[in-house]
């Protein structure tokens, strides 16, 4: 994980993707309270009725990606936000 300009970075490098089959991929959180404090960064925790949430900003949303000979490389780009909490 990088930090600029109190934002926070993760890359991942998935390798060994089979070619010509359907690939989701899916980001989330997990195992923590999605509305608690966070550690660093400006905003540390969301506001009152919010939560973090993933969301994609680049790439195919819920649509299978399907690498081949002459495309084997594909990005996707995720971002945290504080979205509303489903009631």
């Amino acid at each position: 994980m990088d930090e600029v300009s109190d934002y926070y970075f993760c890359n991942y490098l998935v390798s060994d993707v089979p070619l010509n089959q359907p690939i989701i991929v899916n980001v989330g959180l997990s195992g923590i309270d999605q509305s608690a404090i966070w550690k660093g960064g400006s905003q540390g925790q969301p506001p009152p009725g919010h939560q973090r949430t993933i969301i994609i900003v680049s790439g195919r949303e819920g649509t299978p990606l399907t690498l081949t000979a002459t495309q084997p490389r594909a990005r996707q780009l995720f971002e945290m936000v504080y979205a509303s909490q489903p009631r």
